[in-house]
């Protein structure tokens, strides 16, 4: 997936958010177009995109994406030791 310039430099990004999301799920990426059309709701609440946004968002593949991210924390980040103990120390970091 491209990002359309012509809709970028014009300010439309609400669209692109939209057709963004549209494509993700063409493409069966439901997470993607969850993320992504909960995005738009939330950053242009106000935007006629956003009512296409949450109409998708009721589709039952997509819905089901935003119930996992909601209710899973693993999703929200990793919890196991595994993570800390293979992950890089930052340069800033005492440790």
């Amino acid at each position: 997936m491209v990002w359309p310039d012509e809709a970028t430099s014009s300010g439309q990004l609400d669209r692109v958010l939209l057709e963004k999301g549209v494509a993700a799920f063409e493409h069966q990426r439901f997470d993607v177009a969850n993320l992504t059309l909960q995005t738009l709701v939330n950053t242009y609440p106000y935007s006629n995109y956003a009512t296409a946004a949450k109409t998708l968002l009721e589709n039952p593949q997509v819905k089901a994406w935003g119930e996992m991210w909601n209710s899973d924390p693993a999703c929200l980040g990793r919890e196991d030791s595994s993570f800390k103990e293979n992950s890089p120390t930052p340069p800033y970091s005492d440790e």
